[in-house]
This record gives C-alpha cells, structure tokens and sequence, in this order.
C-alpha cells in the first residue's frame, strides 16, 4: 500500500464553502490518510465533529460573520467584492501563516483549499507540495461553453456565445481590478512580491481542479481549467450543527401537522432576511399551509406564531428537516440547493448574492424549482411561484427523479481518488487542459 498522504484542508466561508471541505477531510481519513483542517471559530464545532484537531485560524478577518448586509456586502452588483474587500482579503496574512506551521507541524504534502483561500496555492508552490482547489459552485468556472449566470445577467435557457466571451472577459477584467490591489497589499506585508489574476490564474497553476457539485447541474465543459474533474456533491455527514432547542422544537412542530413550506435563506444571512421571512410565511398562510423558518429566530429561543401555524427558529440542520417540507423556499446556496436536492423537495429560488443566481439557474433548467426575484418577494411573486411549485406535479416528480441520482455521489471521495492517484503517479494526475504559467510566490 502506498504510503498514507498527509494534508492541509482550509475550510473557510459560508457553510456551502465549509461543508464540502469538511467532506473532503472526512474522506481523506476514512481512507486512512492523515488531514489537519484549518478554520475560522465560527466552523470549529462542526470541523471537530468530522476531523478532531482541528486549527482554528485567528487575526483580522478570520472571525464575525462572513456577509454583513450593513457594509453593502449583499448588493447584487458588487456585493461579493465588498466580502472579498472586508473579510476574505484581511484575513491572508493568518492563513499564510497557518499553512506554513501546519506544513512544518503535520510534514504535510498536499494542500487542499477553495477559491476563497488565496494563500494556498503561494505556500504550495514555495514549499514545493501539490495543491487542489475546489470550486463549490459551478459559477467558478468562467466557461464560455457552459456559461454561468452571473448577478448582472437576464435568467435565460441560452446566451449568444460572443456576449457570453465579452461578458467573460469584462467580468474577469472588473475581479482583477476591484481585488488585485487589496490582496498585493497583504503580499507586500508578508514579504511576497506583486502579482495578478488572483481571482483566476490558480486555477491555471493548481496541481487539481476539482468541482464539488452535481454533474446534474453542470457536467464537464470543453473549457474548463486544466486539470479538472466534476466530482459531484461532497456531503459532509454530521457536520452541520444546530442549537439542541431549536431541534426540538422543528422536530416537533414537522410531527405535529401537514408538510409544511420550509424557508431558510442561509447561513450568513438569518435575522437580516426579516422582511423576506415574513413575506414568506403570509405567502404560506395564504395558499393554507404552515410555515417552519429557519434562521429567524436567536439560538435556542423559537418562536411560534399565536395560532401555531408557523414556527420561527435559529440555525437547523437541513438534513433530517428538509425531507418533511411540502416545497423550500431558499436563497439558492449551493449547499441549501444540494440538501433539497437530496431531499426530493422542490423549491422556489430567491438568490441574492454571486453564485446564487446561477445556481437558481440551473434548478431552474433541471425543472425542480422557479426562481423569484428578492425585489419582488413581498409583491405576490412569492405566492405565485409557490402556487405553481405545489399545484404542478412535474416539479415534484423531477425533483424525486433527481435526487436518485444525487443521492448516489460521493463527491468528497472522487476528490480524493484522484488526489491519490496523482500523488502514486507522482505528478498531478491530469485529468486534461495543458499547465499554466508559473506563478509569483
């Protein structure tokens, strides 16, 4: 048997980022590897639970919460720079330093890490180790033959392919200039000379390109970056983490009555979706079912409507919860998208913010769900699209045919098997796509 890999996971972002890295680390263990997972506090609890040991990340921008609609973070256009700008970027200085004692403490020989964790690919390449990024979402990979939707564009089935190639080109344009200054900022503090494309060149010099969504929503394209596999949902069993209250009470709230509309607009988020949340429990009432919100209430403290009829909670684990809705009402996080996948729930998209809206996209076009605008959410929107969802038997029946089939995908280890078989081929294992220039460290 070949020698066991050691490796350094970076779990880091929203829990549709830390989830599928958390799976990834899972992966490694239970196939008798060792893995050390560097986070945020915030995802501490939930790493524990899958990788004891792990190292939490501490300094600027490594803890509070990821997304704070105060600073504008989630404008449609702009919006995820804004997060880059305050949250991401602040923090490259702890990670950078993180990865370099982990390296030394752990010999490890692979990093593995998201888009988010810009110093992954540095630290491998100045210390000579193999390196995958994962992408979460499909969005991260700007294909022109598979174009994503991004916030700026119309919802449509196609794109003609010269403005999808100009967007392209003007989007990536636009993430350099907004994100290329901040983060040779942080370079300059640590020592690291200048450098560019900081957004997109990783995944032209990166060991692996490894996707952790379903082939279902978006398979492989011609052009994809080099090196790169679809590898399908990556599904971090007991990971997820809710307040022991709040548990109960949705348990017993789904016991007590019909299917209810389930909501839950994520997990960055929660109280500052208020208006959201409310509009979606009078689009419940009004089409006579109940309604169970989650995010909307502080940890452990429910609330239930006077008529018991709708029940308002903190953060519940989406597994165990979302099989027992009538239809899901959610912001289109790859994550909450994946779990009402697997749970053969049909839903109504109200993407706010980068990937969501193409990720509401793709559900759209795989005929599991409608997608409302969050302007409009409050303007009936929200009950039309819900009428429909629930009045039209195909969305149900495509939703259950669907999740046959996400249900079988172990995406966390695909990742890993190809991992393994580059490190045995002593290269990268490429899966296609020619190197990419040589980075600046």
């Amino acid at each position: 048997m070949a020698a066991p890999i050691r490796a350094v996971v970076v779990a880091f972002g929203s829990a549709g980022d830390v989830h599928p890295m958390l799976a990834v680390a899972g992966a490694l263990r239970g196939r008798g590897h060792h893995a050390v997972v560097l986070c945020d506090r915030a995802a501490q609890g939930e790493a524990e639970a899958v990788c004891p040991g792990a190292v939490v990340l501490d300094g600027p921008g490594t803890g509070g919460q990821m997304i704070d609609p105060r600073r504008g973070h989630m404008r449609r256009a702009g919006g995820w720079a804004g997060v880059l700008r305050d949250r991401v970027i602040p923090g490259i200085p702890a990670l950078y330093g993180a990865l370099h004692r982990a390296i030394d403490a752990h010999g490890s020989g692979v990093l593995i890490g998201a888009h988010m964790a810009l110093p992954v690919g540095w630290v491998a390449r100045q210390r000579g180790v193999r390196w995958a990024l994962c992408a979460t979402a499909p969005a991260s990979w700007c294909s022109c033959e598979d174009p994503p939707m991004y916030p700026f564009m119309p919802d449509r089935d196609r794109y003609k392919r010269w403005l999808v190639r100009l967007g392209v080109r003007l989007g990536v344009w636009a993430t350099n200039a907004a994100v290329d200054p901040a983060v040779n900022r942080q370079r300059r503090r640590l020592g690291l000379a200048r450098g560019r494309g900081f957004m997109f060149e990783p995944m032209r010099q990166a060991s692996w390109n490894l996707g952790l969504w379903s082939p279902r929503l978006r398979g492989p394209a011609a052009d994809d970056p080099p090196r790169s596999a679809v590898c399908g949902v990556a599904w971090a069993a007991g990971a997820a983490r809710g307040h022991a209250q709040d548990a109960e009470a949705a348990r017993a709230f789904l016991a007590a009555g019909s299917a209810p509309i389930v909501v839950t607009l994520g997990s960055l988020l929660g109280p500052h979706a208020a208006g959201a949340l409310d509009a979606a429990e009078r689009a419940a009432r009004e089409l006579g079912h109940r309604a169970l919100l989650l995010g909307a209430a502080a940890d452990g403290r429910p609330v239930a409507s006077p008529d018991g009829r709708a029940l308002r909670v903190g953060y519940v684990p989406h597994a165990g919860t979302l099989e027992h809705a009538a239809a899901v009402v959610h912001h289109a996080g790859l994550g909450t998208l994946t779990q009402a996948l697997r749970a053969a729930r049909p839903g109504v998209c109200v993407p706010m913010i980068a990937d969501q809206f193409d990720n509401a996209r793709r559900s759209r076009l795989a005929g599991v769900s409608v997608t409302v605008a969050a302007r409009g959410i409050g303007r009936g929107a929200l009950t039309a699209a819900l009428r429909r969802v629930l009045g039209e038997p195909a969305f149900a029946q495509r939703a259950a045919a669907l999740a046959q089939s996400v249900r079988q995908e172990d995406g966390a280890a695909r990742a890993v098997e190809i991992i393994e078989r580059g490190v045995a081929e002593g290269g990268s294992g490429a899966l296609g796509g020619g190197a990419g220039p040589a980075a600046s460290v």
